[in-house]
């Protein structure tokens, strides 16, 4: 062992120093190591963003409500869908599911969706698609009977019979909700073991299943039945563009699709918080949400442009199905506009040349109003 021999006061306190700054160049890398590590580590997880949508909005706009003559004819509404010059409104009564209203001459047209298990008939609820723009046909998934079927609205504008153009056979009973595609390709989400599913026109079996669930790797107790149910939403189409969305309900996540040769590329994927939940499966699937949850996007509408999204981000005690917040993405995912309402609302359609909103809120009594985007 080689010795080292200190002759002086002055040569003791330089090799001290030398050997605290040994010390802290060894405590400085050992810490650099580590974090390096930690960091490595945390980033291999699936974990959930602690960032508020909103933040990531440069530009507001604000608008002022105009209170709907319609609003005498409807009773409670569950679905609203713009269609020209057209408000169809999702308002069962005993005989008819929807309403269709003229929004210039604000008077009623006609009623549609014969509720009923025959030919053409449909069960609550059925949910709304436009099929494409410039053609008043319109999609109709039966959802208790898995099934599709397509409108159109000419003959019910003119004062004609109801009748549908066509009905497909029964899809998997595993579907929640499925939408149209193309001539005869769907896709949809229900307790499938991935988030998405595409099936082909009257065959019964999902020929494709693609993409994990939101933060799955954080409901390891859970199968994929649990989380579907954790995870219903809105699914909606671009009318003339292979892409479509999907937006959580009772979590913010957003996840934007392109449809490709019998298969699903994701083009943005926005996962900003996981639902807080108990789950049950078995003979009863559920998933029943905690009160420290928070709800995300409580309604949706998409046009060949944009995607309208309207935001909570509030526990069920802040009153979190209703919000005056509506949050816009191109179909790339990008950010474009935060819209802030002068009224709270939990339901939107937004027209398709992106011009006008309509919404519905309940006081005591059913609500429609309309907000001019270009105001």
């Amino acid at each position: 062992m080689a010795r080292i021999f200190i002759n002086t006061k002055e040569e003791l306190f330089k090799l001290l120093l030398r050997l605290l700054y040994f010390l802290m160049t060894i405590s400085y890398k050992y810490f650099i190591v580590l974090g390096c590590i930690i960091l490595f580590s945390s980033c291999k997880e699936d974990k959930k963003i602690s960032v508020d949508p909103r933040d990531s909005f440069q530009y507001e706009d604000y608008l002022t409500s105009i209170n709907l003559p319609i609003s005498q004819s409807i009773n409670q509404a569950y679905e609203l869908l713009q269609v020209d010059d057209f408000l169809i409104v999702s308002d069962p009564d005993e005989f008819y599911h929807f309403k269709l209203f003229d929004i210039k001459d604000q008077k009623i047209i006609g009623r549609f969706g014969k509720i009923g298990d025959g030919p053409c008939e449909i069960f609550f609820p059925t949910s709304l698609q436009r099929i494409a723009t410039n053609s008043n046909t319109i999609g109709l998934n039966n959802r208790r009977k898995f099934q599709f079927l397509e409108v159109n609205l000419d003959s019910i504008i003119k004062g004609g019979k109801y009748g549908c153009d066509y009905s497909t056979k029964s899809f998997d009973t595993d579907y929640q909700k499925i939408v149209k595609l193309d001539h005869e390709n769907f896709v949809g989400v229900g307790l499938f073991e991935k988030r998405f599913a595409l099936s082909k026109l009257n065959e019964k079996e999902p020929y494709y299943l693609g993409l994990n669930y939101p933060f799955e790797s954080e409901f390891p107790d859970y199968n994929h039945e649990v989380l579907a149910m954790a995870y219903q939403g809105n699914l909606i189409v671009n009318p003339n563009k292979d892409r479509f969305f999907f937006s959580s309900t009772r979590s913010a996540n957003l996840d934007i699709i392109e449809y490709q040769r019998d298969k699903l590329k994701p083009i943005s994927i926005n996962h900003f918080w996981p639902p807080v939940f108990t789950g049950s499966s078995g003979s009863s699937v559920q998933a029943k949400m905690s009160i420290e949850n928070k709800a995300g996007f409580l309604s949706a509408s998409g046009t060949e442009k944009y995607i309208y999204l309207l935001f909570s981000g509030k526990k069920a005690s802040e009153n979190s199905n209703y919000s005056d917040v509506i949050l816009v993405y191109d179909w790339n995912g990008d950010p474009v506009k935060k819209i802030l309402l002068d009224v709270k609302v939990n339901l939107i359609s937004v027209s398709e040349d992106d011009e006008k909103i309509i919404a519905y809120f309940d006081d005591g009594k059913p609500n429609l109003i309309l907000f001019d985007i270009n105001e």
